[in-house]
């Protein structure tokens, strides 16, 4: 997760350029996985039909609606829009690797 801050730069005239601190940017979430097509002894799926997973989420892409990034056992819980979402299978199966990138959504 990347968190900051935004920074401008402000000419003062006889000092010069000067950074002032602004406000909290949104976050960025970029993350790689796979959904299994198969089960594992780490993970045992209900639905093993992986491509049922990347169909549900081009979904929620398409509606372009924020959605809750929750990551048990964390304190992460906020509201992002997903930026972008590629997938593929990975080799030797039929497992579906996938990266997906998330931007915080703020209402206003």
């Amino acid at each position: 997760i990347e968190k900051g801050i935004s920074i401008d730069t402000v000419n003062i005239v006889g000092v010069g350029d000067i950074r002032m601190a602004g406000r909290r940017t949104l976050a960025d979430i970029s993350f790689e996985s796979f959904f299994p097509s198969k089960r594992y002894s780490f993970a045992s799926p209900k639905n093993t039909n992986a491509y049922a997973y990347v169909d549900k989420f081009n979904s929620i892409v398409s509606k372009r609606k924020p959605v809750r990034f929750i990551v048990s056992g964390t304190d992460i819980n906020i509201r992002v829009l997903i930026k972008s979402f590629t997938h593929g299978e990975g080799p030797g199966g039929n497992d579906v690797e996938y990266t997906m990138k998330l931007s915080e959504y703020r209402s206003i």
